[in-house]
């Protein structure tokens, strides 16, 4: 029985492609998403600033968030 699991936490602001997609739930497009929106609109706040992208469905941001660190 596992309890109190916090699962490790990547920071999206300052990982590379290859870094972001070796997490099982961000793909090469996922990956290149997260790229693209920091090159062209600077740090990422909060995963609902990928919510307009194709590749961010709600149901992909809600299974990241425990993931993910800022």
């Amino acid at each position: 029985v596992i309890q109190n699991a916090q699962p490790r936490k990547m920071n999206i602001k300052q990982l590379s492609l290859n870094e972001l997609k070796r997490h099982p739930y961000i793909n090469f497009y996922r990956a290149r998403a997260i790229e693209d929106y920091r090159r062209l609109h600077g740090p990422i706040k909060s995963l609902n600033d990928l919510r307009l992208s194709k590749d961010f469905p709600p149901e992909v941001i809600e299974r990241l968030m425990p993931y993910v660190a800022y």
